[in-house]
């Protein structure tokens, strides 16, 4: 069925390992945050920065809602989980002979053995990350024309991919009329993803937006997780690296960050964090099949 279909199955495959970071922690009753900062006054080439257009996104969790035809061009998709569970959006740009229902084919059945040659085939534009129930957060793209499958790239803990519950949709991005509008991603500061590492900014403050770059050969995705009153960076560290977890309350709580994306991308995530320890992890697997937080993909992040 091509590359592009296969990232699905490949996403998928990370769904035991996300299943239980449904923000269960000891400090998940605080109120819901929307993060909205402005941002920083030029792009890398020194130009101001355009103003995105705003995509409100809903996450059900058998349901994905968002507008069926956007326009190409600076983005922010505005992603609010109405759902029970931790959600996240990616954007697949399907090729010429593909569609949706291919896609929802693919997640119909078992997760396929291929998942590295699905993920180093396709283009993948990334939205929220790590979005907890009652929940919304922000991601900024420079998206290009095409059609694309909207999704949340999990599988439950009853093994049914949430495509097939109804979080697949269909969009159509169309060229912008006139001039191009540029881009709203920031210069700095930045967050960094390699093969396989995070390097955030020295004086990292959880405020504001960052931009972040994929300069590995592989798609990574940022997710972020706030560790909880009580309980320790160890704690929070064994518990996302558990292929199976306990039902205990979870050591952490989902706090944003940018989904899958394609290496030499980048974007731009708004970020609103709270002082505490917090926890950076890619979930996504290698081309050996090896998730990259174990191959250093998963990091200790404070913010005073």
């Amino acid at each position: 069925m091509g590359a592009r279909v296969r990232v699905m199955v490949a996403l998928a495959a990370t769904a035991v390992l996300l299943a239980g970071c449904s923000g269960d922690g000891s400090d998940s009753k605080a109120p819901p945050k929307t993060t909205s900062t402005a941002p920083p006054a030029t792009t890398k080439s020194g130009d101001p920065l355009a103003e995105p257009a705003v995509v409100k996104v809903t996450l059900g969790d058998s349901s994905l809602g968002l507008p069926a035809d956007i326009t190409a061009g600076p983005t922010r998709f505005v992603a609010t989980n109405s759902g029970k569970v931790e959600h996240q959006l990616v954007l697949v740009k399907l090729e010429a002979t593909q569609g949706v229902d291919d896609v929802a084919a693919v997640f119909a059945g078992d997760a396929a053995a291929d998942v590295a040659t699905g993920l180093e085939g396709s283009q993948l534009v990334p939205g929220p990350q790590a979005v907890g129930p009652g929940d919304s957060q922000s991601v900024v793209v420079d998206l290009e024309p095409g059609d694309y499958a909207a999704v949340s790239p999990v599988r439950d803990s009853d093994g049914i991919p949430r495509a097939a519950k109804g979080m697949l949709a269909a969009v159509k991005v169309a060229a912008p009329s006139g001039e191009s509008p540029g881009t709203a991603i920031p210069a700095e500061p930045t967050i960094t993803m390699d093969d396989y590492s995070f390097a955030l900014p020295e004086d990292f403050d959880g405020q504001g937006r960052y931009r972040v770059e994929n300069e590995g050969d592989k798609p990574h995705e940022l997710a972020l997780y706030r560790v909880a009153k009580g309980r320790t960076f160890v704690e929070a560290q064994a518990y996302l690296s558990a292929t199976i977890r306990p039902d205990d309350p979870s050591p952490v709580t989902p706090a944003g960050g940018v989904a899958a994306m394609s290496p030499g991308t980048e974007a731009a995530v708004d970020l609103d964090l709270e002082p505490g320890t917090y926890v950076a992890v890619c979930f996504l697997p290698g081309t050996d099949g090896t998730a990259h937080f174990l191959k250093g993909m998963l990091r200790q992040v404070n913010v005073a």
